[in-house]
C-alpha cells in the first residue's frame, strides 16, 4: 500500500477503493494492519500538504472500506476489558517511519481509534475515519460498487482491490512461508473456495460497472 501511494497513486487510477473483509476474531491478529493503514494515511496527509499537492492530488480519490463480520453481542464489553493492553508499547507493532522522523501532517485519527472501530463496529452506517470506513457485517458487492460508481462521478478511471488477510497470504505462494512463520493456521479448502468465488464475483461486478458506466474499472485481488 505504501509503495502504491508513493509510486502509482499520482498517475492511475483517478479513484481507488480498497475493500478489506475479515471476521471479528481476526482483528487482533491484524493490529499491525491498523498501524500500516494509519502510517499510509499520515503519508497521504503529508503529500496533500506538500507544494505539489495541487498538481498531483486534486483529482485523486481514495476510500478504504473495512468489513468486520461475526461481531459478538458483547464486543464492546470485551474490548473495554482489554483497554489496558491497547496502550502498551508495541501493541500495534512498528511504524513505517517513511521519513525517518516526525511527520508534520497527520491524519485526524489514531491507530487506537481505528483498532477500536474494528473491534466495535456499529450496525447501519459505517464509522468514518478520514478515508477509512469501518462497516459491521460482510460486504454486498453489488450495492458497494454501485455506490462507488455514484461517488466517482466525473472520473474516468476507477480501481478496486480485494483482500482477505491471512487467507489470501496462504493462497499466494510467495506469502505462504511468512503465514506459517507467524503461527497462523492454514485455511480450509472451503475458506479458500469462498475467497476465490467472492473474488470472481467482484471481478464480474467491476466488468459490469465498466459496461454500464463507461468508466475504466481496474480490479485486483491479492492472490494474483
Amino acid at each position: 500500500m505504501a509503495q502504491g501511494l508513493q509510486r502509482g497513486f499520482f498517475t492511475t487510477p483517478d479513484c481507488l477503493f480498497l475493500v478489506w473483509s475479515l471476521s471479528w476474531s481476526e482483528v487482533d491478529d491484524h493490529r499491525w494492519m491498523c498501524q500500516l493503514i494509519k502510517d499510509c494515511e499520515d503519508e497521504l496527509y503529508l503529500m496533500r500538504e506538500s507544494p505539489d499537492s495541487e498538481t498531483f492530488l486534486r483529482h485523486k480519490h481514495l476510500e478504504i472500506h473495512i468489513f468486520v463480520s461475526g461481531v459478538p453481542n458483547d464486543a464492546a464489553a470485551a474490548t473495554a476489558a482489554q483497554a489496558q493492553q491497547h496502550t502498551e508499547e508495541g501493541f500495534f507493532g512498528p511504524t513505517l517511519n517513511l521519513h525517518g522522523g516526525a511527520i508534520a501532517a497527520r491524519s485526524p485519527f489514531s491507530t487506537l481509534q481505528l483498532y477500536r472501530a474494528m473491534k466495535t463496529p456499529t450496525a447501519g452506517a459505517p464509522q468514518v475515519l478520514s478515508d477509512v470506513h469501518v462497516h459491521r457485517g460482510a460486504p454486498n458487492f453489488s450495492d458497494l460498487l454501485a455506490s462507488f460508481a455514484h461517488r466517482a462521478t466525473g472520473q474516468t478511471d476507477v480501481g478496486c482491490i480485494y483482500t482477505a488477510g491471512p487467507l489470501a497470504a496462504h493462497i499466494n505462494p510467495s506469502s505462504a512461508t511468512s503465514l506459517h512463520a507467524a503461527g497462523l493456521p492454514a485455511p480450509s479448502r472451503q475458506q479458500i473456495a469462498l475467497y476465490e468465488r467472492t473474488a470472481q464475483q467482484l471481478r464480474e461486478q467491476c466488468r459490469h460497472q465498466s459496461r454500464q458506466s463507461g468508466k475504466t474499472w481496474r480490479f485486483h485481488c491479492d492472490i494474483e
